[in-house]
């Protein structure tokens, strides 16, 4: 028998296998997109066979859209027995829009102002950005408390933000959702004065309420008066402590609203002057020699009180005034009133009267003409 060989003879032929990458596939915009799948079909006697896919939409960058996803690689020890077939899922991954939240600032305003809003404002935050973007600015409009005659308070979800524009973002990518702040009224300032007063030692000094100025005051508003109290009020309120205190507090009434505002009291100061005395008593009387203190009158202006032609003087030991001294119409009398003196350092004002302290003794010898003229 002889056996030959058809060499050659019998041709394999590549089988054939089809790749089709799974479509439907979705990410969101700045995610990397991995999860890809596919189906291989016509693989031969359990070949060991993989397939990889891409897609243009897969990086964290792809703008929202819809990507064709491609085989990229068909890889296996028995590939070489394969005419590949590779097909494409045509939109296969849809990049959706990420969420995006814009929040408008609080803000803060003094009673008595008012805000506009505009665009263009960066008075805003946000959360969502993707790949380090930025947000330029966005529009603020404002609701209630943004009027200067809005009360302090605080005003809830009255700061709307909008119209996110400019910087790195596209705002095409994102789903955006814009969140109101509040507007914030704070007090403003204002201060309230005691006006300065005068009176007279033995006086009662009234305050009425109105005694006093104020600077602050918003929307043509007005206080109607203000609690105002001064140790030297009273008519008891001895020189010595002059000038007092006034001491403003708890202004109320008018327009203005306290609330709204926060209020400094500034005091002032009351002064009190000496009393001048009384002017001499009418009559014919004369001083007699024992109803003269043992020391000499002059004519001299006292601190306070100026030039005064009229002195009354209480000698204590013996008790004799009151005396009233007062400048003489005569020439001779003149000199005789010229000639006294007092000592400063015993004069003092008590009860509204000039008292001399310490010279308990008469003046003897006293003529009549040096007697001074309305004396009682």
């Amino acid at each position: 028998v002889v056996e030959n060989t058809a060499t050659g003879g019998l041709a394999v032929g590549k089988a054939t296998l089809t790749v089709t990458p799974d479509g439907s596939k979705t990410k969101t915009y700045g995610d990397v997109f991995s999860a890809f799948t596919g189906v291989i079909s016509g693989i031969k006697n359990s070949d060991a066979i993989t397939a990889t896919y891409t897609s243009t939409g897969a990086v964290a960058t792809a703008d929202v859209a819809s990507y064709d996803i491609t085989v990229s690689s068909v890889t296996g020890a028995k590939i070489g027995n394969y005419t590949v077939v590779e097909n494409t899922a045509t939109g296969g991954l849809a990049v959706g829009k990420a969420t995006l939240t814009i929040t408008a600032n609080d803000t803060n305003k003094t009673y008595g102002t008012a805000i506009t809003g505009a665009s263009g404002s960066t008075a805003f935050g946000s959360s969502g950005l993707k790949n380090g973007e930025t947000i330029g600015s966005v529009t603020i409009a404002y609701g209630t408390g943004a009027a200067t005659t809005d009360n302090v308070a605080t005003y809830g979800s009255q700061v709307t933000p909008s119209a996110a524009t400019g910087g790195t973002f596209a705002s095409g990518n994102y789903s955006i959702t814009y969140a109101k702040g509040a507007i914030v009224v704070d007090a403003a300032p204002l201060t309230v004065t005691a006006d300065n007063q005068t009176k007279t030692f033995g006086s009662t000094f009234t305050f009425t309420g109105s005694e006093f100025t104020s600077s602050g005051l918003k929307n043509g508003e007005t206080i109607g008066s203000v609690t105002l109290t001064s140790a030297g009020a009273p008519a008891a309120a001895p020189v010595s402590g002059s000038p007092y205190t006034i001491v403003p507090s708890v202004a109320t009434g008018g327009t203005f609203t306290a609330s709204n505002y926060t209020i400094t009291y500034a005091n002032g100061s009351l002064t009190i002057s000496e009393l001048p005395p009384p002017p001499p008593t009418p009559g014919n009387e004369t001083a007699t020699n024992q109803q003269l203190a043992a020391f000499e009158i002059p004519r001299f202006p006292l601190p306070g009180v100026g030039d005064m032609t009229t002195y009354q003087v209480n000698t204590f030991t013996p008790q004799v005034g009151p005396v009233y001294f007062y400048q003489p119409p005569t020439p001779y009398d003149m000199a005789a009133f010229d000639m006294m003196m007092f000592d400063a350092g015993n004069l003092q004002f008590l009860n509204g009267f000039i008292s001399l302290l310490g010279h308990e003794g008469l003046m003897p010898g006293l003529d009549d003409r040096r007697r001074l003229q309305g004396v009682s």
